[in-house]
């Protein structure tokens, strides 16, 4: 059922020690504006995929799209000032009407690896394509700024 599997997401990320106070969810679809995973819990979730302690994690590293080559990132990245990190971000897009998301992970211009998560809420209609190279920018902000 709906509300079962929203259950057993709580529970798993629970079990792998994020705060399930970070998810609301009815349907766990991801398609329902009521699903809801917060900034900082998707934050600590990348944190434990990038960390490689959790093996049964692995294959999440593998399926995030890369920035202007694979999946949902494939037509982005491609002109300035976003082209600039093409390649290095990997990570999952996220957009339902009036939302829209990016986050992942990538190694910055010192070599350290950084995790983020973007949202923008409130997108107006017709915005949608301006705020994913909003995000797409900040990406490209982090990848540069040789944090390290």
């Amino acid at each position: 059922t709906f509300a079962g599997a929203a259950a057993a997401v709580r529970a798993s990320v629970a079990k792998l020690g994020v705060d399930p106070a970070g998810l609301a969810m009815v349907d766990a679809s991801g398609l329902s504006h009521s699903d809801r995973m917060y900034p900082a819990a998707l934050v600590q979730l990348l944190n434990l995929v990038v960390a490689g302690h959790h093996p049964e994690l692995a294959s999440m590293l593998a399926a995030l799209p890369v920035a202007g080559f694979t999946g949902t990132l494939e037509d982005r990245y491609l002109t300035s000032p976003a082209a600039a990190a093409a390649g290095v971000v990997r990570a999952k897009t996220g957009t339902l009407d009036g939302t829209a998301a990016l986050a992942g992970y990538l190694d910055d211009d010192s070599g350290r690896l950084l995790t983020f998560a973007l949202v923008a809420g409130n997108v107006p209609d017709g915005a949608t394509a301006r705020t994913e190279a909003a995000l797409d920018k900040v990406a490209t902000g982090l990848a540069a700024c040789g944090c390290g």
